[in-house]
């Protein structure tokens, strides 16, 4: 989508007219339609106000991001930056640990995927406990796991305690 179809696109989202966004914008009906034909763009003071006003980054009216919510546009760059960190950690690895570390992804991604969102958040805050604990250069114990398995079953029905096992013991074999 371009600039102008953007604009007016989040104009008649806001329901709101030309002349309205003219007021807005102190501009005239006039530059409001050249921006939506596409004729001409608004200077970056402007085009500032007209992000502020929209609820949207300016990247994502002049058509760099597919994204409307700036903090949704920062937390995908640091994820992204995250990603890249961790892959090139795991590149580093001996091929036998980067093996485990695929296989531990596609299966989480696997269980992910068969989730309700609100199945997702515990079996998530369970994973992250596991891996917390396992980074810190322990292993959890029964007695730290079972409430974090209770928690989980009271979401869903999938048996945790198996998945406990497979990676308890994926962990033990390295």
């Amino acid at each position: 989508m371009e600039f102008g179809e953007r604009v007016r696109a989040l104009r008649m989202e806001k329901k709101i007219s030309i002349v309205q966004l003219a007021a807005v914008m102190t501009k005239t009906e006039a530059a409001i339609r050249a921006w939506e034909i596409g004729r001409t763009k608004p200077d970056l003071e402007t085009l500032a106000r007209l992000a502020g006003y929209f609820g949207c980054s300016a990247d994502y009216l002049l058509g760099l991001t597919d994204l409307t919510d700036p903090p949704k546009i920062a937390a995908e760059r640091q994820l992204d930056e995250e990603l890249e960190t961790l892959f090139q950690k795991i590149q580093q690895l001996p091929a036998l640990r980067r093996a485990f570390i695929l296989d531990i992804a596609v299966q989480t991604l696997a269980c992910l995927e068969n989730f309700e969102d609100e199945e997702q958040e515990a079996f998530v805050l369970w994973f992250h406990r596991l891996f917390s604990g396992i980074a810190m250069g322990r292993s959890l114990s029964g007695a730290e796991t079972k409430p974090l398995l209770a928690e989980i079953r009271r979401v869903s029905d999938m048996d945790y305690q198996q998945v406990w096992e497979a990676i308890s013991h994926k962990i033990s074999s390295l």
